[in-house]
């Protein structure tokens, strides 16, 4: 049971990580089209987000690792 809760861990955070570089890319285009200026906040929002998702990949998979390494 507990490595499903980390494999979750996992994909959530590849989502977060995934999601929002596709954002910042939407945002780039956003602004080359002159309808949006990209500002303080969604630069925070996206780092934040990155952080975030970065931080559940590396707990989700260490911790997937040590399960692994304990069932042998």
């Amino acid at each position: 049971m507990e490595a499903w809760k980390y494999a979750a861990f996992t994909i959530i955070g590849c989502v977060l990580i995934s999601g929002s570089v596709m954002m910042g890319l939407v945002l780039r285009k956003l602004e080359a089209s002159m309808v949006h200026t990209i500002n303080s906040r969604d630069i925070i929002l996206l780092s934040t987000t990155v952080i975030a998702g970065v931080a559940m990949l590396i707990l989700g998979i260490r911790n997937l690792v040590r399960i692994r390494r304990n069932s042998t």
